[in-house]
């Protein structure tokens, strides 16, 4: 879960909420280990809520950390520190 900055890189909360999700949309096309995805902005607003969810899986732990090095999954980190202000992740096994 993210939540953006009000302002950032010298765009608005809306504009860069934009980037963010089709950057993020983008991955499965570059990092095969990736097994299902999914982008969802937030509906209701409130002090407590994100701004957007991130669902994914992998096959396995080695995927998964394939993925946390894959360069492109890097570019869209650098964004991400760059625009969020917080971010929550749960990594767990099913």
């Amino acid at each position: 879960m993210f939540r953006l900055k009000e302002e950032a890189l010298s765009k608005n909360k809306a504009e860069n909420l934009k980037k963010l999700q089709e950057a993020l949309e983008t991955l499965p096309l570059k990092i095969k280990e990736i097994k299902t995805w999914k982008v969802a902005l937030n509906q209701a607003q409130s002090p407590h809520s994100s701004d957007l969810l991130l669902d994914s899986s992998f096959e396995d732990r080695e995927a998964l950390e394939r993925y946390r090095v894959h360069p492109a999954h890097q570019q869209v980190v650098e964004l991400i520190n760059k625009i969020c202000e917080e971010r929550r992740v749960v990594d767990y096994e099913a």
